[in-house]
């Protein structure tokens, strides 16, 4: 499930919520937040996810991934599919960085 900044404030109380990024689809320019639910909560993979986000929107890519493979497993393997996504895209970019003035929102090709 994938829920926007509103509807986490909502509901981050009364369930266990997660960033999930900042995108933007192709033709716009501002990023928008998303969240997820899980049924599983961890507070301590929750602190370990934050900081794998930090690192990639500070473009320490190699950190996020190696992160990411710590994360894998965590919130009942739920998110395992995002982590394995996010360790390639983390990938790609290190080998191809956005330079200094990235705003760490990811910006798809497709609407």
């Amino acid at each position: 499930m994938v829920i926007g900044d509103k509807t986490n404030e909502y509901v981050k109380d009364e369930y266990f919520t997660l960033p999930l990024d900042c995108i933007a689809v192709k033709g716009k320019k501002e990023g928008v937040n998303i969240h997820t639910v899980l049924t599983v909560a961890d507070a301590a993979a929750k602190i370990a996810h934050l900081n794998m986000m930090d690192d990639y929107r500070s473009q320490r890519f190699e950190t996020a991934v190696a992160a990411c493979k710590q994360l894998i497993g965590s919130f009942g393997e739920q998110m395992d599919g995002y982590y394995e996504m996010w360790i390639e895209r983390c990938t790609e970019m290190a080998a191809n960085p956005p330079g200094k003035d990235w705003d760490g929102v990811f910006r798809t090709n497709t609407k």
